[in-house]
């Protein structure tokens, strides 16, 4: 048997940022540059757009505050670059357009309402120095769909659950932007042996109440253990507990004991570990 266990792991950016660029303003220039306008026509889009600049703006410093790679001096909407001499992180423009594809309609058979709606997005981001010159850009531009089915609605939104299309610019404009320009924590999981006896049985009992030195305690009883089986599932086990603490070359050295042993699933992940300690290098390599 096995159980999943989660632990954070640090993973490279996708993109280079001159390393000069450290001290940042993030800026919802979106949301300053677009008053709310006097038509009611054009308010729902404002509220819309606005809206979703403030999400993406949130969602990105809530990854980029995770790293080393930024300081922040401000995060604001009232913004004046005449008052600041830093370099800048700006949401430049966001776009909705909403076109429905479905007019919301009840279903004869099942009196179920239906509907369905299709957003295109445009999303802009801009990396700018000290004196104000470009050092990246990032343009998002892409279509989502979203559909309801509900027994009773208040409002065209309410009844697709626009939310979702929301939650996936954000995810896409916001989150993932950041981790293109930063390294960041992302969640991962790795498996862990919990069958052979009854100390392996207790060994789990401790990680799902976070007591992974007793764990160990056990697991190291059979690190060189004649049963193969066993022994393979601890060393396994134990580059498991190494790698979730940070030390990686550690459990490698656990990884290939249990592989030399026989233990077969220690082959993949041998491969896992030397790629994150490959990764090592580039991460430094993108932080001042």
């Amino acid at each position: 048997m096995v159980d999943r266990v989660y632990f954070e792991v640090l993973r490279p950016a996708d993109t280079v940022i001159n390393l000069n660029v450290r001290n940042v303003d993030l800026v919802n220039k979106h949301f300053i540059t677009n008053p709310k306008p006097v038509s009611n026509k054009q308010y729902e889009k404002w509220q819309l757009d606005s809206l979703l600049s403030f999400e993406c703006v949130r969602a990105a410093y809530n990854i980029l505050a995770e790293s080393e790679r930024f300081e922040f001096a401000r995060v604001d909407t009232t913004f004046n670059s005449n008052l600041s001499n830093n370099n800048r992180i700006e949401l430049k423009l966001v776009d909705l357009k909403t076109e429905v594809l479905q007019e919301p309609t009840r279903d004869y058979y099942t009196r179920l309402y239906v509907s369905a709606v299709m957003v295109e997005y445009k999303v802009a981001w801009e990396i700018l120095n000290s004196n104000n010159q470009t050092v990246y850009q990032r343009y998002y531009h892409d279509t989502v769909w979203v559909e309801g089915v509900k027994t009773s609605y208040n409002s065209l939104y309410d009844l697709v659950d626009f939310h979702k299309a929301v939650n996936h610019i954000v995810n896409r404009c916001g989150k993932q932007f950041a981790k293109t320009i930063s390294p960041h924590w992302n969640q991962t999981y790795r498996y862990i042996f919990t069958s052979g006896n009854n100390d392996f049985v207790v060994a789990k009992s401790y990680v799902s109440s976070n007591q992974w030195d007793k764990a160990e305690d056990l697991w190291s009883r059979y690190s060189d253990s004649g049963n193969k089986n066993l022994a393979g599932k601890a060393n396994y086990n134990l580059a498991v507990k190494c790698e979730r603490e940070g030390v990686l070359l550690q459990a490698l050295e656990f990884a290939q004991k249990s592989k030399e042993i026989g233990f077969a699933p220690a082959l993949e992940y041998i491969q896992i570990l030397q790629a994150r300690i490959s990764n090592i290098a580039i991460i430094e390599s993108q932080i001042p």
